[in-house]
């Protein structure tokens, strides 16, 4: 009996993910990796989101984005902070299996807000993102996304 060969290849992503172990739980939290060490699959989120808050806050793009890979400039994530009150994620599967839409939903701490989508391929979606597709079948992930520097361990 030959087995359906997208049973085959969500088996194998389940085992891949499973073996990365890329979160544990720690004391009944969930520990991310130090900024450095972020998911790959956040550089996309990164690249829109520090588009959005170069625009909002005058900040050339390309030294937000560093922060959000992990930069250590203190007083560029003080003024990240100072601006930016909460984003959420939802990444949704469109009709090609290869590509999810991420739509971000940017809250800034005056009141105002953003929705920004933008088309993802698959394996550039976070770890974690991809894992719960394939855990669950689901075809809409919601997550919050915080700041490197607020998930940093030490």
């Amino acid at each position: 009996m030959r087995i359906p060969v997208i049973l085959l290849l969500i088996c194998t992503g389940v085992a891949v993910y499973l073996a990365r172990g890329s979160r544990r739980e720690t004391n009944g939290r969930s520990r991310r990796p130090k900024a450095g060490n972020r998911d790959p699959g956040e550089g996309g989120l990164n690249r829109v989101l520090a588009a959005q808050l170069g625009r909002k806050t005058g900040i050339a793009e390309h030294r937000i984005f560093s922060v959000l890979e992990g930069a250590g400039d203190a007083d560029l994530r003080g003024r990240i902070d100072d601006v930016l009150e909460h984003v959420t994620v939802t990444f949704s599967r469109r009709s090609a299996a290869d590509t999810h839409k991420a739509s971000l939903q940017i809250a800034y701490r005056d009141g105002s807000t953003v929705n920004v989508d933008y088309v993802a391929p698959w394996d550039q979606l976070p770890d974690e993102v991809r894992g719960e597709v394939l855990r669950t079948g689901k075809t809409e992930c919601v997550r919050s996304w915080s700041a490197p520097w607020h998930n940093e361990v030490a």
